[in-house]
């Protein structure tokens, strides 16, 4: 926040430390505008771009896929962040992360289908161990391959725009970013869209269920955000909240569902409001 050549300096570096390079773009962004945030992230493209032409020749085309990606997730940190700024609402800002996310893949594989073919025997290599027939099982459809990196790009980022306010919050208003995460509620009539059409997705077209579950993003980080207002409202100690991002790493499927409907049954009912009454009821020692 000191100037832009500081900024740029950070994200630069950043680019070598998970998450903060993009957060320091969405911090930018959100600060002071996307043109400001454009400018920091083409700094910090530099090494990104570099892939380009740094790789071997078997890994040529897959080398720079991935820098696509890379400098997609900049360029959507960017949007993300001057959604949130303009509109004050995690929930826009939320479904705006997801929609471009979707639209870099998808642009991706139309503008450079090779890049992601090659890729496919890497991201193989990754989930089956290497077990060639496990790997033609897992990846027969090309759709799934260009899902796993949506999910990339969506996942990196929602970290780092929650990374980059809360560094907003540090700097300008202590304590603000706590507030407003525990706040973070999405409108009844958007959790019905999103939910709905993510179940009638994931039902009438399975081959594509991996995207139609990105619909549900929204809801999963709303719950996450309840369980951290309840177990600041109850004075849980941290270890409540710790079991929550375990059991999302361990038993990810079944728990995420669990904090999607939570996040759901929220956007319904403000179960804060109830908490909040159940707690003032509660007599004190």
């Amino acid at each position: 926040m000191r100037g832009r050549a500081q900024a740029c300096g950070v994200a630069l570096v950043g680019y070598f430390i998970p998450l903060a390079s993009p957060s320091t773009i969405g911090l930018v962004t959100l600060k002071k505008g996307s043109l400001e945030g454009s400018l920091v992230a083409l700094w910090a493209l530099l090494p990104v771009l570099l892939g380009w032409f740094v790789s071997d020749t078997e890994a040529y085309t897959a080398n720079r896929a991935l820098t696509l990606v890379s400098s997609a997730a900049l360029i959507i940190m960017v949007i993300g962040a001057q959604v949130l700024r303009v509109t004050i609402s995690w929930q826009w800002a939320l479904i705006a992360v997801m929609v471009a996310s979707v639209v870099a893949i998808l642009g991706l594989n139309l503008l450079f289908p090779s890049g992601v073919e090659a890729l496919v025997p890497i991201m193989t290599a990754l989930i089956s161990g290497g077990d060639a027939e496990a790997a033609s099982a897992i990846f027969d459809q090309q759709s799934l391959v260009l899902g796993l990196l949506t999910w990339g790009l969506v996942t990196t980022s929602v970290m780092s725009l929650i990374v980059a306010r809360w560094w907003q919050a540090l700097v300008y208003n202590p304590g603000g970013f706590r507030e407003e995460f525990h706040g973070l509620r999405l409108d009844a009539s958007v959790a019905r869209v999103l939910l709905g059409i993510a179940v009638l997705g994931v039902i009438f077209f399975p081959e594509y269920a991996l995207w139609f579950r990105l619909l549900a993003v929204p809801l999963l980080v709303s719950g996450m955000a309840l369980v951290h207002y309840s177990a600041d409202a109850l004075q849980l100690n941290a270890s409540s909240v710790f079991i929550m991002y375990v059991g999302l790493f361990m038993f990810s499927p079944i728990f995420a569902l669990l904090l999607v409907c939570l996040g759901f049954v929220d956007s319904h009912w403000d179960l804060r409001v109830r908490l909040a009454d159940i707690v003032d009821r509660t007599p004190k020692e």
